[in-house]
């Protein structure tokens, strides 16, 4: 009798397995959207588009279009957000209340976080996170045991959709704390396929999954680097660099044992909603369709959102009339990002005027709206928006040389667009893309970033005298210079600026910003061949 139980117990055993295999051996289809660099956008925006502008963008519409296609594709469909979602308006009044409520709507299966959501340090993301009812996962991230942010994130995730076992890791940028506040309290590891690697096979070992998703604050070139050199990733939702790619535009690395990996960017501040289907058999992705949802005013509004960001709305302040444009004043990064822009030379002479000082630099990096504002009311709002980091002003003292080498650093990535691009006041000089370039590396022993090459490809630099004449950069003089937080800090990696003695003011630069403007009956600003190329 208990022979004849056991060997039943066995059967039934057995073809339950061969169910599980046979299953899992199928063709199946899944649906993967995704999100990144969010950037507090929680209401629609007027985008560029086929050399115009229309409303595009907003959490509520990205609720409408999710819901739409979970409700199509039950038990298919996995959301995904690639972080830098902590900035704006919503951010600075609510801490991260609004902004993750709002995404937490959604129904994210899985995130990573991005550098931003350090710009205010551990304690602050801590106390943000609260609000964040998805699961945050960080592979090559650690903290260190007080940290507020300990165990608070998960170093990978299981999720099964459709008989598919997707296994998602998190990867953060090595850059962190150079482009950010994380502090002492977190250290991100730079072997990023090296930590993708260790990751991937305790995964296998531990959840035997189907596929592997990659949810990294990258950047797109740092990813298809790592797609190379680690073929076990199947999938990388990738952000950071506010990449768009269009419909069957996704980035495709093939490798020596048949397998692919498959990168896909979905834009930034939730202008498009990524969408990737595929079909998986036997653990491979045998194809797939790649096109990204632009989200305009067409789509309906989710209701449950649109409560929720009308709830916050009416605790926002009104937007204060500063002053009159009298000319657009271009906000977009592949402006700011590689030469002199107006809204540039305006915020760094609001800087160099009010501290009354030889020079100021202000790290492009820190200018955020991507749109062109049109001539009209300027507002507290727009203001806001455009700078939206709670920089300070710190005085400094610096040699002749040293601000020759911040220049060289300043145009080193060009013809890239770079956060570190640095708009000027006080000073001119001519660039030479053709020389070779500033470049510097970390340390293997100390850790200390260190010049390689000093770079050439900036020459002719000319001061501002008191007559509003130019006079030639002296190498040993010393010039007054006033940067902001972020770049006294070290930040983009400016660590001349870090080495010095700095004076802060404790003046935020949005504050200095808006008194100017707000002082001026109108405003009408140009380009003056500050940052002039060869």
């Amino acid at each position: 009798m208990k022979k004849n139980s056991l060997i039943k117990s066995f059967f039934f055993f057995f073809v339950i397995l061969l169910i599980a295999v046979s299953s899992r051996a199928e063709p199946r289809e899944l649906i993967i959207l995704t999100t990144s660099d969010l950037h507090g956008q929680l209401e629609p925006f007027a985008a560029e588009k086929d050399n115009g502008t229309s409303n595009a963008g907003g959490i509520t519409r990205i609720a409408s279009v999710v819901k739409t296609i979970k409700k199509l594709n039950k038990q298919k469909t996995v959301l995904f957000s690639s972080g830098d979602s902590l900035t704006g308006k919503y951010f600075l009044r609510f801490k991260g209340e609004a902004i993750f409520s709002a995404m937490s709507l959604l129904g994210i299966d899985s995130a990573t976080l991005g550098n931003h959501e350090f710009d205010r340090g551990v304690e602050a993301l801590s106390n943000a996170l609260k609000y964040c009812s998805f699961p945050i996962v960080e592979s090559n991230l650690e903290t260190i045991d007080n940290s507020s942010l300990k165990n608070s994130f998960e170093r990978f995730k299981i999720i099964n959709r459709n008989g598919i076992k997707i296994g998602v890791i998190g990867l953060m940028t090595p850059d962190l704390s150079f482009i950010s506040n994380a502090g002492n309290n977190v250290a991100v590891d730079p072997d990023i396929a090296g930590s993708a690697v260790n990751m991937i096979r305790s995964l296998k070992q531990k959840e035997s999954p189907d596929l592997i998703v990659a949810l990294t604050h990258l950047g797109l070139e740092e990813d298809i680097k790592l797609a190379g050199q680690v073929p076990e990733i199947d999938l990388i939702c990738g952000g950071h660099s506010h990449d768009l790619m269009e419909k069957e535009k996704e980035t495709v690395i093939n490798h020596a044992d048949g397998r692919k990996t498959i990168i896909t960017h979905a834009g930034a501040r939730g202008e498009y909603l990524g969408l990737l289907s595929m079909v998986v058999e036997k653990g491979n992705i045998i194809s797939h369709l790649w096109e990204p949802i632009r989200v305009t005013s067409k789509i309906r509004q989710d209701k449950k959102a649109l409560d929720l960001i009308t709830s916050y709305n009416k605790d926002l302040p009104e937007g204060k009339v500063l002053t009159i444009l009298k000319k657009a004043l271009d906000c977009r990064g592949e402006t700011l990002r590689t030469r002199e822009a107006a809204a540039g030379n305006m915020i760094a002479d609001i800087i160099r005027e009010h501290f009354n000082v030889d020079v100021a630099f202000q790290n492009s990096g820190g200018i955020r709206g991507e749109r062109i504002i049109p001539p009209g009311n300027i507002t507290t709002e727009d203001i806001d928006t455009m700078l939206p980091f709670e920089n300070q002003i710190s005085i400094l003292s610096l040699k002749g040389y040293e601000i020759k080498q911040i220049l060289e650093q300043s145009v080193s990535f060009l013809p890239l667009e770079y956060g570190g691009f640095l708009q000027v006041s006080g000073l001119r000089f001519d660039v030479d893309t053709n020389k070779n370039s500033f470049k510097i590396k970390k340390d293997k022993t100390t850790g200390e970033l260190k010049i390689i090459n000093k770079g050439k490809r900036v020459s002719n630099i000319k001061i501002l005298d008191p007559n509003r004449g130019y006079e030639p950069l002296i190498s040993e003089r010393s010039y007054k210079v006033a940067i902001n937080s972020f770049l006294a800090s070290g930040g983009d990696k400016y660590f001349i600026f870090k080495n010095q003695k700095k004076m802060s003011t404790y003046i935020t630069l949005r504050s200095i910003v808006e008194n100017r403007l707000n002082s001026l009956s109108s405003l009408s600003l140009t380009k003056e061949n500050r940052i002039r190329y060869r």
